[in-house]
């Protein structure tokens, strides 16, 4: 019996959002994340190896921009 080891992979980002009576937020996410293995092929020919430093700092960027807004007004 094999037993295959799948590893998370870690992504830390920092934002500085200003809410809307001027304060600043700074918040830094560490995120964990695993595609599903069988997508990666397609993942790597359309986005390269390299496609969670493309693609999720800009995602996480946005939605935790939302998140702080959000809490504050």
């Amino acid at each position: 019996m094999s037993l295959a080891v799948e590893t998370a992979i870690v992504l830390c980002q920092s934002i500085s959002v200003y809410v809307a009576d001027l304060q600043n937020v700074n918040i830094t996410l560490r995120i964990l994340f695993r595609p599903i293995a069988d997508s990666l092929p397609d993942i790597f020919t359309n986005l390269g190896i390299d496609y969670d430093e493309k693609v999720l700092p800009s995602i996480v960027n946005e939605v935790l921009k939302a998140v702080v807004v959000s809490i504050f007004l």
